[in-house]
């Protein structure tokens, strides 16, 4: 039996899906720890991408502010807040910013340099993590790395919070999401289509400049509809 296995794990393995399966398997935490400890997604700026370098991030960090002043927030949740490199630049009206990211040496350095009284940064999970309470909760750039079930982890996971409002990066030119492992790659996704099916936003704000143009959207979290994680919505 045992020659049997090493025989087919071989087969998979020259086929390149004993890899595929074995990254799979592989927890989150270490898929995007490998990630930014290879720079994998290629910025010289920020590990966390070219998405959170300062070229694409110059309408989100002039509008963002106001914004929060306008839902009279007092608390901001970043997650996955990734290395801070745009963030940093930002007063925020808040009285308190929570950062969590899945990645602990991120994290580490985060607080490092940027933790105070009102900054605080956390290592978590986002499908299953004990988020802080936030009035507003910021995910931007994740759910077009995970999965549709991951996502629907996630998004269940934000409504655990309490919090009221809920911002992500959203294409509304996409005419059809398409599911993916979780990991470095990514797609566009339209959060108005299946699996999620979100009403139209509150309101929204260009996002990406010219890196990866979006829009960053606003939608009451009580709201949304539950996204199952088989990829359907009701």
């Amino acid at each position: 039996m045992s020659t049997m296995l090493g025989r087919l794990r071989e087969s998979l393995a020259g086929q390149g899906v004993f890899h595929l399966l074995r990254w799979r398997l592989t927890s989150r935490q270490a898929v995007f720890t490998r990630i930014y400890d290879s720079a994998t997604w290629g910025s010289a700026e920020s590990g966390s991408g070219t998405g959170s370098e300062l070229r694409a991030t110059d309408n989100l960090r002039e509008q963002l502010p106001g914004l929060l002043d306008r839902l009279g927030a007092t608390s901001l949740l970043d997650a996955p807040c990734g290395d801070f490199n745009w963030m940093q630049h930002i007063d925020l009206p808040v009285e308190k910013y929570y950062g969590v990211d899945i990645v602990a040496s991120v994290i580490a350095e985060d607080q490092r340099r940027y933790g105070d009284d009102r900054r605080s940064f956390a290592v978590g999970d986002l499908t299953e993590a004990d988020l802080p309470h936030a009035d507003v909760i910021l995910c931007r750039d994740c759910l077009v790395h995970v999965s549709f079930a991951d996502a629907a982890l996630i998004i269940e996971n934000f409504r655990r919070t309490g919090a009221t409002w809920l911002l992500l990066n959203t294409y509304p030119e996409v005419e059809r999401n398409r599911n993916q492992f979780t990991g470095s790659n990514w797609r566009q996704l339209n959060f108005g289509l299946p699996p999620f099916g979100f009403p139209e936003p509150v309101e929204s704000m260009a996002d990406g400049g010219d890196v990866d143009p979006s829009r960053l959207a606003l939608w009451k979290l009580p709201d949304l509809p539950t996204v199952q994680p088989n990829g359907a919505s009701r």
